[in-house]
């Protein structure tokens, strides 16, 4: 069988209808697509906890600069005309 047999008999079982299927064909397709809905399911699930972890962060992060200008504004309130001290 040459190159052009083969491609033409490749093209021929690609474009068969799901009806003409092997019980076989079928079970593998559907385990494929079990397999790919599983890979993005843990996918969407890494990135969603990495967010997660990020924001978190991101939020204590905050959550401490508030408090430290909190503190030096508190020290800037308490001086009455104090000169140049920090």
């Amino acid at each position: 069988m040459d190159l052009w047999d083969r491609a033409a008999a490749e093209l021929d079982q690609f474009i068969e209808t799901p009806a003409e299927q092997t019980k076989a064909q079928r079970e593998r397709e559907m385990a494929w697509k079990a397999s790919v809905r599983e890979f993005h399911r843990k996918r969407y699930e890494q990135n969603r906890l990495a967010w997660l972890r990020h924001h978190q962060h991101m939020q204590a992060l905050h959550l401490d600069l508030a408090g430290e200008h909190a503190a030096k504004a508190r020290r800037f309130e308490e001086r009455e005309g104090g000169g140049g001290e920090r």
